[in-house]
């Protein structure tokens, strides 16, 4: 009896450890296998190096890339994924996958992935934190920079690849903002993104997911006027 009594209690514990290991985000389910489309971690030159962080740039946001094997479209990402932020007395406004287009169909999104893999675009899921406006400072970014580091530091965040405070730069060019299919980013899409903006002319359904250029879910001066400065080469 107490040996049958060890064992359950055992069975027990580990369930336990292997769910407080397990990733916190909720993994979306496809129609199809997602899974064939994943970056190979092993070769992954991200992947395969130790935890990539930078100086502080960005004063009011905090960009997570996650290693292949966790890379998701609509991954769900919250603030009680990162319990070592709830004590640091900073509030923030939104926490947002990059790639979570709710609105898109299992086909819209396999077609889309289909169109990276075949151009060997490495895919990397990449979560924004943005801290609220009234916590706006380089000091409260690298507090909250450094309190996810150090969880990394500790295995507690082992699907992250990246932790960075990067502002909209050359370097990340925006390969899915040309709206009008020139194959050209210039002032003519700022152009359309700032008149949908303002209600005098309205993007086609299938390019407006393009103008949100933040990825805060909607399109609005902010957008026209990251764009704006990434066309004049404007970094800071």
């Amino acid at each position: 009896m107490k040996t049958t009594l060890t064992k359950i209690i055992t069975a027990v514990l580990s369930a336990s450890t292997l769910a407080l290991s397990a990733s916190a985000y909720t993994i979306p389910e496809y129609s199809f296998d997602y899974e064939q489309y994943m970056g190979d971690s092993e070769s992954c030159s991200l992947c395969s190096e130790a935890l990539q962080t930078d100086d502080i740039i960005n004063d009011h946001s905090i960009t997570i890339t996650l290693r292949c094997e966790y890379s998701y479209f609509n991954s769900v990402w919250t603030i009680e994924d990162f319990p070592e932020l709830q004590d640091l007395g900073i509030e923030f406004d939104y926490i947002v996958n990059r790639e979570n287009w709710e609105e898109w169909t299992d086909e819209e999104i396999e077609t889309r992935i289909h169109y990276m893999w075949l151009n060997c675009i490495e895919y990397h899921t990449t979560i924004d934190i943005v801290l609220a406006e009234e916590y706006h400072s380089y000091a409260n970014v690298e507090k909250v920079k450094n309190a996810i580091v150090g969880a990394c530091e500790i295995g507690q965040h082992p699907e992250f690849a990246a932790v960075q405070c990067t502002p909209f730069l050359e370097e990340c060019e925006p390969k899915y903002n040309d709206l009008n299919g020139d194959e050209v980013i210039n002032s003519i899409d700022v152009t359309m993104i700032a008149r949908h903006a303002l209600g005098s002319y309205t993007l086609d359904d299938s390019v407006v997911t393009y103008a949100d250029v933040n990825l805060d879910g909607s399109v609005n001066s902010i957008d026209a006027t990251m764009l704006l400065r990434y066309v004049l080469k404007i970094d800071a």
